[in-house]
């Protein structure tokens, strides 16, 4: 009896370090279309790869790192890190560097929790691995702080930081129209869990007031009202009056809806 005593947490012991010497090849494997991974190096609970694509653009290199702490939270976390040099994914040069980083926790029921979310990258980046063409997203930087994402079946279900849209230079004018930011403060209000944020210009020729919306189905919807500001572009101003009449502060309402795709 005394043997079999020592011998279980012996056993348990010898498990667990094998288990952390498992080769981060095993995560390669196991990473599904459209990402990949090239050039793993270390094991499963502290590696990395050199390079990840997605969608078949090079996106920069990850670093991952096993955090103990999840476990107390019945979930499975790393600490994940990635890197993108100038000029990805596109290979222009003109594209700034970008970071990306959170704790990452899967959890049961299908469920990814981030926290901590920071991230930083041009816009070109942001189009080029989405697929879209200049003509729908334009130039700029986009800068993410997020102490707390969580997705349900891949779509969000809490949702608390800050969305930044910097120097945004629309295809269809001549100029940059200034810094927006979308916020997120609360969770789910709604019985339909629906999730809502703040849009507001920070800075810029363009003033923007809205409400994004976004619902439990997958769909989006943005209202508020444009206003061109003194001194803005004659583009920008043409642009915004095709909107309608103004509102006493010479403000005009829009309104966009779509859906995503799941």
């Amino acid at each position: 009896m005394r043997l079999k005593t020592l011998l279980l947490p012996a056993t348990g012991l010898f498990v667990l370090v094998l288990a952390f010497n498992l080769p981060a090849s095993l995560v390669a494997n196991r990473v599904q279309p459209p990402m990949a991974l090239q050039g793993v190096y270390g094991t499963i609970f502290n590696g990395g790869a050199d390079s990840v694509t997605f969608n078949n653009r090079p996106l920069g290199a990850l670093d991952w790192s096993f955090n103990p702490g999840s476990l107390l939270r019945a979930a499975v976390g790393y600490q994940v890190t990635l890197q993108i040099p100038p000029g990805v994914p596109n290979g222009a040069m003109t594209a700034p560097p970008g970071h990306a980083e959170a704790l990452v926790e899967w959890h049961a029921g299908n469920k990814i929790v981030l926290k901590d979310l920071s991230m930083s990258m041009g816009l070109a980046t942001v189009r080029a691995l989405a697929g879209q063409s200049d003509s729908l997203i334009g130039t700029g930087d986009l800068r993410v702080n997020m102490p707390a994402v969580e997705l349900l079946n891949g779509w969000p279900s809490q949702l608390k930081g800050q969305i930044e849209f910097l120097h945004l230079h629309p295809p269809m004018l001549a100029a940059t129209v200034g810094d927006f930011a979308v916020q997120f403060d609360e969770s789910p209000r709604r019985e339909d869990n629906e999730i809502i944020g703040t849009v507001r210009d920070t800075s810029g020729s363009l003033g923007l007031n809205a409400t994004l919306h976004l619902k439990a189905d997958r769909t989006y919807l943005v209202d508020g009202t444009l206003l061109a500001r003194g001194g803005a572009a004659a583009d920008l101003t043409d642009l915004v009056n095709t909107l309608g009449p103004p509102d006493a502060n010479g403000a005009r309402a829009f309104s966009m809806s779509g859906a995503f795709q799941p």
